[in-house]
């Protein structure tokens, strides 16, 4: 009967490790890649004004669905 062998090619765990680092990073690089759309630019405008009216709206907060609202489309009613 034929013996299995049990033996790794020696830089396999290395060849593992070095495709596992280069998904990663292709993945992490294609994620912020992607732009935002004017309707999201919009929604995210919309749950600032939620949280205002729930808590307090603090100068940061202020500023950033300012700068929400100036990146969604102005001529969309």
């Amino acid at each position: 009967m034929s013996e299995i062998s049990t033996d790794f090619f020696p830089p396999t765990i290395a060849l593992l490790y070095v495709i596992f680092i280069s998904i990663y990073i292709l993945s992490k690089m294609l994620a912020t890649r992607r732009t935002i759309s004017e309707k999201e630019y919009l929604v995210n405008a919309l749950e600032m004004v939620e949280e205002a009216v729930i808590n307090d709206l603090d100068l940061e907060e202020k500023k950033r669905a300012q700068f929400y609202l100036g990146k969604s489309d102005s001529g969309d009613p």
